[in-house]
C-alpha cells in the first residue's frame, strides 16, 4: 500500500512538474512575444507618436493578460472554466473598473481624432504642459516647471482642450492703462513702435493698438503682436519691458500694464 501511494504521489508530483514547466515556458516566451511586439510598434515610423504610445501599451497589457490566461489553461484549468469564472465575475469587474474602462475608451477616440501629439502643449481646464506621453488609461503632461501630472483619458477626452502647438503662429494682447489728460495718438504711435522694434514680433499680421475703454480715471489701450509660437513667452516679457521704458522715457506714467494671457507657453 506505501509502495502505491508513492508511486502516485511520483506520479502525480511528475504530471505537476511537467505542468509547471510548460507553463513558466509558456509565460517566458509570451512575455518576450509581447515586449517584441510594443518594441516593434514603438519603432514603427509610420505610426506617429501618440497613437504608437497608446497602442504600445494596449498590446503589452492585453497581451500579457492573455499569456497569464494561457499559462493558466496550462497548468490544467479548463478554458471554458476560466471563461466561465470570468464570465459570472463579469459584473462586479466591470463596475470596478468602469472608470479604467472609460479611460481606454478616452484613449481610442484620442488617438483616432488626435486633438494633440506627443511633444504638443496642451491646456486641459487647470492642467497644462508638454504632453509627455499617453499610455492605456493616462495622458501624462510635463509642466513648464518640470512636474509631471497623469491625467485620466477619459477626462482629456471630455473636457475643453487647447492645443497651444498646432499653429505655428500666436497673438499676444497687451492692455495698458494709463492717466487721463495724455495724447491718445501719441500713446498709440509710442506702443506700435515698441512692438515694432522687437525682432520676434512679426510683421505681418503687422502688431495693432485700440483704445479699448476711455472713463474719467483715464484711458485703456490694447496692444496686438504676433509673434512665432516659440518665441510667445520671450515676446510677452519683453514687450511688458519695454512699454515701461519707452513711457517713462516719454515722460507718460502707466497706472497698470499687463500682459492679457492665461497660458504659459
Amino acid at each position: 500500500m506505501m509502495q502505491q501511494f508513492v508511486d502516485k504521489l511520483l506520479d502525480f508530483l511528475a504530471s505537476a512538474g511537467i505542468k509547471l514547466v510548460l507553463a513558466a515556458i509558456t509565460m517566458v516566451i509570451g512575455w518576450l512575444l509581447v515586449n517584441f511586439f510594443v518594441k516593434k510598434i514603438k519603432k514603427n515610423t509610420r505610426m506617429d507618436n501618440t497613437a504608437k504610445a497608446f497602442f504600445a501599451s494596449f498590446v503589452n497589457f492585453g497581451g500579457k493578460a492573455l499569456i497569464v490566461i494561457l499559462a493558466i489553461s496550462v497548468l490544467g484549468v479548463k478554458m471554458t472554466s476560466i471563461v466561465a469564472i470570468i464570465a459570472s465575475a463579469g459584473l462586479t469587474i466591470g463596475l470596478a473598473l468602469q472608470g479604467s474602462l472609460s479611460n481606454i475608451a478616452g484613449g481610442i477616440l484620442l488617438v483616432i481624432f488626435k486633438p494633440f501629439k506627443v511633444g504638443d502643449y496642451i491646456a486641459i481646464a487647470t492642467n497644462e504642459g508638454t504632453v509627455k506621453d499617453m499610455n492605456l488609461f493616462y495622458t501624462i503632461l510635463r509642466t513648464q516647471d518640470n512636474k509631471t501630472i497623469s491625467i485620466p483619458n477619459a477626462t482629456v477626452s471630455n473636457t475643453p482642450l487647447r492645443n497651444l502647438s498646432i499653429e505655428p503662429t500666436r497673438r499676444v494682447d497687451f492692455n495698458v492703462d494709463i492717466p487721463g489728460g495724455n495724447d491718445i495718438d501719441r500713446v498709440k504711435k509710442l506702443l506700435i513702435a515698441v512692438a515694432a522694434n522687437h525682432e520676434d514680433v512679426l510683421e505681418e499680421p503687422s502688431p495693432s493698438c485700440r483704445l479699448a475703454e476711455l472713463s474719467s480715471a483715464g484711458a485703456k489701450f490694447t496692444l496686438n503682436i504676433w509673434t512665432k509660437k516659440e518665441n510667445y513667452r520671450d515676446v510677452m516679457y519683453d514687450i511688458n519691458e519695454a512699454i515701461e521704458k519707452a513711457f517713462r522715457i516719454s515722460g507718460i506714467t502707466i497706472s497698470k500694464l499687463s500682459a492679457i494671457s492665461t497660458d504659459t507657453l
